[in-house]
């Protein structure tokens, strides 16, 4: 990619990369997926291309997990694209591992077969997966969305976190505080679930749950020089998403 653009311009970190006629494989953990579940799930792969101009022509990527197609996508030149899955293949959680949680996503770029056009090289980016899945911490985390559909009050019960102390997020607007803890003894190992309600609609954000070891933090802040924001000739700045991006061009 160009390494003159700063970062809050380009992106410049990547997952992988594969070029024309190669396969990339990325294991991932899937924890709790509800394989009996009928609701479809749904993929986002975000790609880059990295080649670009007259000799490197359209990029071509498809996309499996676990050897079942996910989708597939097209576009040219260094720009983004997201790969989505679409709604005709109707994926189910069937198709992930249950027991282990071990799962592939594989990449396949085929070669350019137009004259002249033999050069081509995308990278992956990011992917996201939406599943229904049981209300079950794995490595002390858990983020979840209420079912689609209702606009009532909801008890949730989530579980398998390794220690008492749990921080329950819900996403941008607030902390859940009243809720209460319960330990579980089985064959003398000792796990803790949080109960609480809340009331939900379609508009009701993620939930994120940790305690113990599933509490991040950031190892260390330091300042972005490479932007030089105090000579960007700006009243402000904002900070948000980048697909945000052309609405607040006019600002």
């Amino acid at each position: 990619l160009a390494t003159n653009e700063p970062s809050f311009k380009l992106d410049h970190f990547f997952w992988a990369g594969l070029g024309a006629g190669e396969r990339l494989e990325e294991p991932f953990n899937l924890p709790y997926p509800n394989r009996g579940s009928p609701d479809r799930i749904n993929v986002r792969i975000g790609m880059t291309g990295l080649t670009y101009g007259s000799l490197a022509g359209q990029h071509q990527t498809y996309a499996y997990i676990n050897n079942h197609s996910v989708g597939e996508g097209a576009w040219q030149n260094q720009t983004a694209f997201t790969i989505n899955s679409p709604a005709t293949l109707n994926l189910t959680t069937a198709i992930f591992q249950q027991n282990n949680f071990e799962n592939t996503l594989a990449l396949f770029s085929p070669t350019n077969t137009e004259p002249g056009r033999v050069v081509d090289r995308v990278v992956l980016n990011w992917f996201e997966v939406d599943y229904d899945r049981f209300y079950s911490a794995y490595e002390n985390q858990l983020v979840f969305t209420p079912p689609a559909g209702l606009n009532t009050l909801i008890e949730y019960e989530i579980k398998n976190f390794s220690s008492p102390d749990i921080t329950i997020l819900k996403d941008g607007i607030s902390i859940i505080r009243d809720f209460s803890v319960r330990p579980r003894n089985i064959n003398g190992h000792t796990s803790y679930s949080a109960i609480f309600q809340d009331r939900v609609n379609s508009s009701t954000p993620k939930y994120w749950a940790a305690a113990g070891s599933g509490l991040l933090f950031p190892e260390k802040i330091e300042p972005d020089t490479v932007a030089d924001l105090r000579n960007q000739n700006a009243d402000y700045v904002i900070i948000t998403d980048r697909k945000f991006k052309a609405a607040l061009i006019p600002l």
